[in-house]
């Protein structure tokens, strides 16, 4: 099981760079699981996205709260961990909300696909809280979706993340 924050921001991290559709070479994935090219490059925490950087995702940690505290005296507790996934990519400058939910079904895809919403086994539930596409210009033929999720896991405060 993970049990700190930095170990889901891994595992989600890695997830993130299976949503692709084309090899490292630009060659495409024979069966690909995934509808976008997102995974190629994955930001951690960067807020500003260069054109050059797409595509590419990005996930964001949000602010956590405590769900509940072990009994008696163990320094350990279950927390709810925020976290955004997001995904830039090229579209279609007339009709961007297209790509723009075929990269929040990629998302959702990554997180959910098992059927099971605790990465695997990994975690002890994970939590959506919706999706949205992001403002941009006019003209402009790059979009970016998000979703957002709440991860429970069990941290040990004596081996803090």
């Amino acid at each position: 099981m993970i049990t700190t924050a930095e170990g889901v921001s891994a595992w989600l991290d890695a997830g993130l760079r299976t949503i692709r559709i084309t090899d490292n070479d630009g060659d495409p994935l024979v069966d690909p699981r995934f509808e976008t090219d997102i995974g190629r490059t994955v930001f951690r925490g960067k807020r500003k996205i260069e054109d050059l950087d797409v595509p590419c995702a990005v996930l964001h940690e949000g602010d956590d709260s405590v769900l509940e505290h072990a009994t008696g005296r163990i320094a350990k507790v279950k927390l709810g961990q925020r976290y955004i996934l997001g995904g830039y990519a090229i579209c279609d400058a007339d009709n961007p909300n297209d790509m723009a939910l075929t990269i929040i079904r990629d998302l959702k895809r990554m997180i959910f696909g098992s059927g099971k919403r605790d990465l695997n086994g990994q975690v002890y539930d994970v939590r959506y809280f919706g999706r949205a596409v992001g403002p941009r210009s006019d003209g402009s033929n790059i979009v970016f979706a998000i979703i957002e999720v709440e991860v429970e896991f069990v941290e040990d405060l004596t081996i803090p993340s």
